[in-house]
Parts: C-alpha cells; sequence; structure tokens
C-alpha cells in the first residue's frame, strides 16, 4: 500500500499573519479573511488547514503547554 496524506493541519499563533502568508504570500487558494477563526488552503487535490494554536493544543491533549513557541 502506497502511503498518502490529502491533508496536513498547522497551528498558527497569530492566525491573521498565517492567513496572510498562505494566502498573499504564497498564493495558496482559501476563502479564508484575515480574521478567521481557522482557514482551508486548496493545494491541486490536497488540503492544508491552520488552526489556531490554543484550541489545536486543547484538542490534542490538556498535558501540552499553551505557551511558548509550539509544543
Amino acid at each position: 500500500m502506497e502511503p498518502l496524506i490529502s491533508s496536513v493541519t498547522l497551528s498558527a499563533g497569530d492566525m491573521g499573519r498565517a492567513i496572510r502568508f498562505f494566502r498573499d504570500g504564497l498564493e495558496f487558494d482559501t476563502i479564508a479573511e484575515d480574521d478567521a477563526d481557522w482557514a482551508i488552503f486548496k493545494l491541486n487535490g490536497k488540503r492544508l488547514s491552520v488552526y489556531p494554536k490554543h484550541l489545536y493544543a486543547e484538542d490534542i491533549s490538556e498535558n501540552y503547554p499553551k505557551e511558548g513557541s509550539g509544543f
């Protein structure tokens, strides 16, 4: 069986900045505005999602730190 990744989710500390980076800087297709709670970018049949870091940490586990540069 060949591995296939169709979707990747990244966490962002500053959603507006992340959306502008992918949408305006890399020109990834999305309908997300700067103040969106989350964003999905279409990439030739694949999807890149950006989700707020503090909510992503809560979804993963209460044991991960919500402060700092990453987890």
